[in-house]
């Protein structure tokens, strides 16, 4: 069998990983391996519409969610499976969580103010030049003028101001309900994704890439993580040793699952998979949490867009009211421009669609092993609607959004409700609601930071896995509670600062 050495070995080419792995090769004389499960592609740039559905699905992980035991459906959970992960087929918004939300977090190296440099360091803000923006990182950050703005969007942001939202200048820059302009890393029509920052060709030479590559396990020796065992595209395998650390970057899905399946996490559930238990840790896969999205489908009126309009122009940060701070953003209500033909239209008109987001659920989940050959999915079960109070909280944005829908702006434009449907409505039950519920696509938490004293814990506050030598997690599981934005941004971050706390600690 092959072996090969590397000073650090990341595993996981997605937006925490191209991150971790480009900065150690900066910061430190080091060499730097990066495996990725899925290709090496150009395919990071396609356009904002053109080709991105094909695109999410050719390299997608095909993750879906167990049966829930509310409403029986399972979701679909696309994860990106490629150089540039979920970044290179994800929709490109590029949204910060509030300061507030990073009060749940650890405050010594996890406050807002010791995160807002490292927000700053990944971008270039093109719009703002300021102490909360970034002038010189790899991903451009823009929004587009209201000039420039589709019928669609512009009807949406003036309805909204015209039932009394504020107007938010920036909405990375607040912690306000309001509308504003929607910060995307797409610049001319065209996506970016994490690997066309990051990687670059110059970044490149000190990276050594490793795509078509599974990894099955981590290797660990008396507590401490030696490498990974590797599979390869022709499913030859190999081991790549780490003499100084082991970096999962794997996402909120692939990071638990190897921890399983190399034996750290719940004694009780390793013993019932049958996986040698290496370190019994009850926080790993535990916890879970995710965005649940309700989709408004709305026919347009014959002649009302274009099909190759801009996906996204402005979006919502709305409170349903409901819980212990009513008076906080919890919904994110967003516009997405005429769509290609969708069923149940006409075949001379387009739709478009409004997405209620529920930003700050209570409900958690988990993620099991069903088995421990990497090539079979894990058991992932998100609980959506596991609170009644988050199916409260969307009924009262369904209700919200319908009555922007029905203002003149919007009127004029959209001909009918395709989906859900007048059936659908503010008294319903959680069950109802269930059948046309989704995902927002942001499942964090199956490997939380905090205090090695708590039992969901899973990385310390430097993303040390706890009682575990040289293996870190960096990425979106790792978030304690998830945010009030897409988690894009701040999984970028989380790489940034691993990058900074390994090469700390090997100077």
């Amino acid at each position: 069998m092959d072996r090969l050495s590397f000073d650090f070995v990341v595993v996981g080419a997605g937006s925490a990983g191209c991150a971790v792995a480009s900065r150690i090769s900066e910061l430190l004389p080091a060499s730097v391996a990066l495996i990725e499960a899925g290709p090496d592609t150009t395919h990071g740039r396609v356009s904002d519409d053109k080709g991105l559905r094909g695109l999410i699905w050719k390299y997608d992980w095909g993750f879906k969610s167990e049966p829930s035991t509310v409403f029986g459906r399972r979701i679909r959970l696309p994860r990106g499976k490629l150089v540039g992960g979920s970044s290179a087929i994800n929709l490109g918004l590029a949204i910060r969580p509030p300061k507030e939300d990073f009060l749940k977090w650890p405050q010594n190296l996890w406050s807002w103010e010791a995160v807002l440099p490292w927000f700053r360091r990944i971008e270039t803000d093109l719009n703002f030049e300021n102490d909360f923006h970034g002038s010189n990182g790899p991903i451009r950050i823009a929004r587009e003028p209201k000039e420039r703005w589709v019928d669609i969007q512009r009807a949406f942001f003036d309805t909204c101001i015209g039932q009394g939202a504020a107007i938010i200048p920036d909405l990375n820059n607040s912690s306000s309900c309001g509308i504003g302009a929607c910060p995307l890393n797409s610049l001319a029509g065209i996506r970016a994704s994490i690997a066309d920052g990051y990687l670059t060709p110059s970044r490149r030479k000190a990276v050594t890439m490793f795509p078509n590559a599974e990894v099955g396990v981590v290797i660990t020796e008396n507590g401490v993580a030696k490498g990974v065992m590797v599979r390869d595209h022709d499913g030859r395998s190999f081991r790549i040793d780490a003499r100084h650390a082991v970096v999962l970057a794997a996402g909120a899905i692939g990071s638990p699952a190897l921890l399983l399946r190399s034996g750290i996490g719940p004694a009780d559930h390793l013993e019932d998979v049958d996986v040698r238990v290496v370190s019994d840790l009850p926080g790993v896969g535990r916890g879970i949490q995710d965005h649940p999205c309700l989709t408004v489908t709305l026919a347009l009126k014959e002649g009302v867009g274009q099909e190759d309009d801009p996906l996204f122009q402005t979006m919502l940060l709305a409170s349903s009211g409901v819980g212990s701070d009513p008076g906080a953003f919890d919904l994110h209500l967003l516009p997405r421009s005429s769509s290609p033909r969708t069923k149940n239209i006409p075949p001379r008109q387009l739709a478009c669609f409004l997405f209620i987001a529920l930003m700050s659920p209570e409900a958690r989940g988990q993620i099991q092993l069903q088995s421990v050959a990497p090539d079979v999915p894990p058991r992932i079960d998100p609980n959506y609607l596991g609170e009644y109070a988050d199916a409260e909280r969307m009924l009262v944005g369904l209700e919200m959004a319908r009555r922007i829908v029905a203002a003149p702006n919007l009127r004029r434009l959209v001909d009918f409700e395709v989906s859900p449907g007048l059936g659908l409505k503010r008294e319903s039950s959680r069950e109802d609601l269930g059948r046309f519920v989704g995902s927002y696509y942001h499942l964090v938490g199956g490997c939380r930071l905090g205090p090695a004293n708590q039992t969901a814990s899973v990385v310390d506050e430097h993303l040390r896995v706890l009682g575990v030598k040289n293996l870190y997690v960096a990425d979106a599981s790792v978030m304690p509670e998830i945010p009030r934005a897409n988690t894009h941004l701040s999984a970028v971050m989380i790489g940034e600062r691993c990058a900074n706390f390994l090469s700390t600690a090997s100077a």
